[in-house]
């Protein structure tokens, strides 16, 4: 996907880039990331907005994981944007119980569902069984059969920004990163712990809400408010620890804040493509971030301290990832 740029809705700004990874053109696979965005515009003054990631696995047996990564990224966004409506005036607690309870049975529910439609809609034919047979051992290819949720396998995560809080979700590898007003860069969800070498949790295994990770962040808190968050897949996490990430991100801030859109748009899209030439997979990213901070940031400069190099991925590597 060429690099989009859409106007704001009066307080924050989105930025969204995918690119399909050369292993998938190799192979004739499409892009397997999905992403999406939902503005809910409440006043003149105040207007929501969500965010979503979404990698299908590259595995044969999650051989309709391009569709699931879509209907994942959509649902994942239409469940954050009505909770950050619904829970306004809530206390931290009752959020943090809704998002890591309620929001992941619904998403789970809605996902289904939209795969029963595709499902209906496109059925598998004889070819696809012989084409499945042939690639997957015994065991995958019951599961595929019987369990055809399995075949969209996909991770998910997003964000929602409400009036008081940042609502912050997700299912399997990949992160959502925070930088603060003071271009201080944080990782506020869970590690993955269940994601190896080729394995991810997901949003097809039996238990999904087993490995859901959810965070509230406060939008102001000891005088810091979170001013950019960024969502990426595994094609750009997985070549750099959570430290490095963050380094990264904070360099991305910087531009954002001593230069403008278009610059922070081009080192995005920089990032994005160097991952994508090194490690040989799909990376997305979505990038949100507020109009009006910047613009304060930018009127009051803060000493910052020389920043680091960026960090070096490491060689590249083939990834087909199925459900952990």
């Amino acid at each position: 996907m060429a690099p989009v740029h859409e106007e704001g809705n009066g307080r924050w700004r989105v930025s969204r880039f995918s690119v399909v990874g050369p292993a998938h053109l190799v192979d004739g696979r499409p892009n397997q990331d999905a992403l999406a965005v939902r503005p809910h515009h409440q006043t003149r003054a105040s207007a929501n907005v969500s965010i979503a990631v979404a990698d299908g696995h590259g595995h044969p047996a999650h051989c309709r994981s391009a569709t699931g990564a879509r209907l994942a990224a959509a649902a994942l966004t239409d469940g954050l944007i009505a909770r950050s409506v619904q829970l306004r005036g809530q206390a931290r607690a009752e959020i943090e119980d809704e998002l890591r309870h309620g929001l992941i049975d619904e998403l789970t529910r809605v996902w289904r569902e939209a795969i029963a439609d595709d499902l209906r809609a496109h059925p598998p034919t004889s070819h696809d069984y012989v084409t499945l047979a042939e690639q997957l051992s015994e065991e995958e290819l019951t599961r595929a059969t019987l369990v055809p949720a399995y075949q969209y396998g996909t991770t998910a995560l997003g964000a929602a920004v409400a009036d008081e809080w940042v609502l912050l979700c997700g299912i399997g590898d990949g992160d959502v990163i925070v930088v603060d007003a003071d271009l201080t860069a944080s990782c506020p969800l869970a590690e993955d712990e269940s994601s190896a070498t080729n394995l991810t949790a997901s949003l097809c295994q039996p238990e999904p809400a087993q490995s859901w990770r959810a965070a509230v962040v406060p939008r102001t808190l000891n005088g810091r408010r979170p001013v950019v968050i960024l969502a990426a897949t595994d094609g750009l996490t997985s070549g750099m620890g959570r430290e490095a990430l963050c380094r990264e991100a904070e360099q991305l801030a910087q531009v954002l804040v001593s230069e403008n859109h278009v610059a922070f748009e081009r080192a995005l899209w920089d990032v994005l493509g160097d991952a994508q030439r090194v490690l040989g997979d799909d990376a997305t990213i979505v990038a949100l971030y507020e109009e009006r901070a910047i613009e304060r940031l930018r009127k009051a400069p803060c000493e910052q301290d020389s920043l680091p190099t960026q960090p070096r991925l490491p060689a590249p590597r083939a990834r087909r990832r199925r459900a952990s």
